[in-house]
């Protein structure tokens, strides 16, 4: 098990390494820096191959029902009722349910066919189609033709970085590291669909947009223009790096690798407005805009929110010398938006106290806050909830003693909204009926009020359907050499 945290310790420096980069990249010379990585990447033959919808299914299908019919792309000429049929058999192969189509059921014919004529994804093509619940979701249908065009550009490499992967949105490509065979199934599937997630985020609502400061007042452009001036670029990458984390967790995963810091904001930001509010935020082309307006809702000015915008971002990337030194903290905006949405007693509510404290402890080791609290009451809550969480696990421990885990306060920091509810998640070891350790996720809701669990439940961690992990490294180095 230490050799397992000191892996995920190195896994969320190699995102925030990544991360940064691509934050680097993009305020300063993408296409140059990208030119130089992919020349040393190899070549997009190796993902020569099919994925389980490469079958044929999509065509040679006669209509034989009366009604309306289908008249245009991969399902022309069927009938509402053949196309709901095949999406359904379609799905069932993948191990996507029926319901998570969201009755988006030519939609989804249309996703996953463009996806499959993409020579450029390879036999990790299904990775794509595994994302599709959450784009049909959130996506709106004026979008959906510009969507399916850029699905058509998404491409997939393999190379020997050294970091787990990264999505340069200048040429839609996916890159992951022919090392990371050596982490688990977990950590494999991780990381392509958090790279994927970002170009989910760059085109579900058309082309981002980024903001521009011109010290007084923001104004709002295109992801693809160029900097003039003296106006300063606002953009905010933690909700960006957030979004693929969280999205990951809430229809795959139910957990997140790396960005705890930016993802634990997220779910309280949630928790405080409610999903509708955050989900039109992370999903809008102009994220930044939406925050913005948030942030000027609690009586910040632009300077202020300028600030803001940068300290998260730093935070995010660990990167003091592209962001300047962090001012502010994630928790006193927290308790700001609890104080104008909610109201005056945030330190009276368990399941808030128990969110701010995993917000204090999210922090990186090499980068933790050092500053003073605005809301002085966060220093002596921290110590509190540092005891109860204390607690919490040797209870766990306790009752659920097949998991090899110790009594570290740093558990269970993963917590994410599901369905409405808030599930704290971690990744334990457990026996397996051989008397080996597996990987497991142990999945919890708690009442913070009575300190009780409520329900739990210990699950795989991502399940790939079909040969779609063995697919994946046999597009990585086998050799530990």
């Amino acid at each position: 098990m230490k050799e397992w945290r000191r892996g995920a310790g190195e896994r969320q420096a190699d995102a925030r390494q990544a991360g940064a980069r691509l934050a680097r990249t993009k305020l300063t010379s993408a296409r140059q820096t990208s030119a130089k990585l992919v020349g040393a990447l190899l070549a997009s033959a190796m993902l020569a191959g099919t994925g389980i919808f490469a079958t044929g299914v999509l065509t040679g299908c006669a209509s034989k029902n009366k009604g309306d019919k289908s008249d245009s792309g991969v399902t022309a000429g069927l009938s509402k009722e053949e196309i709901e049929s095949l999406a359904s058999t379609k799905a069932e192969q993948l191990g996507i349910p029926k319901d998570k189509l969201h009755e988006q059921y030519k939609f989804f014919l249309e996703y996953v066919d463009q996806v499959e004529k993409n020579p450029k994804l390879g036999n990790l093509r299904d990775f794509v189609i595994l994302l599709f619940p959450d784009v049909a979701e959130h996506i709106k249908d004026e979008n959906k033709a510009f969507y399916l065009e850029q699905l058509s550009r998404l491409q997939f490499e393999v190379g020997d970085i050294d970091f787990g992967g990264q999505y340069y949105s200048e040429s839609d490509k996916v890159i992951f590291s022919s090392n990371y065979y050596k982490w688990t199934e977990h950590d494999n599937s991780f990381i392509l669909f958090h790279e994927t997630y970002h170009f989910v985020d760059r085109y579900i609502d058309g082309l981002e947009q980024s903001a521009l400061y011109d010290g007084q007042n923001f104004t709002y452009i295109d992801e693809d223009f160029t900097y003039t001036g003296q106006d300063e670029p606002v953009r905010c990458y933690f909700a960006e790096e957030g979004m693929a984390d969280l999205g990951v967790a809430k229809t795959l995963s139910n957990f997140f690798d790396s960005y705890y810091a930016t993802c634990n904001f997220l779910t309280t930001m949630e928790y405080i407005y409610g999903e509708d509010v955050v989900e039109d935020m992370l999903y809008d082309r102009n994220t930044t805009g939406k925050f913005i307006e948030i942030l000027r809702d609690l009586g910040y000015d632009n300077e202020r929110i300028k600030q803001t915008i940068t300290d998260f971002n730093a935070y995010t990337y660990d990167m003091w010398d592209m962001f300047g030194e962090p001012v502010g903290s994630f928790e006193d905006v927290l308790v700001d938006m609890y104080e104008k949405k909610i109201g005056p007693d945030w330190a009276k509510d368990p399941q808030f106290r128990y969110l701010l404290y995993n917000q204090t402890r999210a922090y990186t080791e090499a980068r933790p806050f050092t500053g003073k609290y605005l809301h002085h009451e966060i220093d002596d809550l921290a110590k509190e909830e540092l005891v109860k969480m204390q607690n919490r696990c040797a209870a766990i421990n306790q009752k659920y003693d097949v998991f090899q885990q110790d009594e570290d306060p740093e558990n269970y920091h993963t917590a994410f909204f599901q369905d409405g509810q808030l599930w704290i998640s971690e990744l334990v070891w457990a026996y397996d009926d051989q008397n080996e350790d597996v990987l497991k996720l142990q999945m919890l809701r708690y009442d913070f009020g009575s300190e009780k669990i409520v329900e739990q439940k210990t699950v795989d961690t991502i399940q790939l359907p079909g040969k779609m992990h063995e697919d994946y490294l046999a597009n990585c180095e086998t050799d530990d050499a």
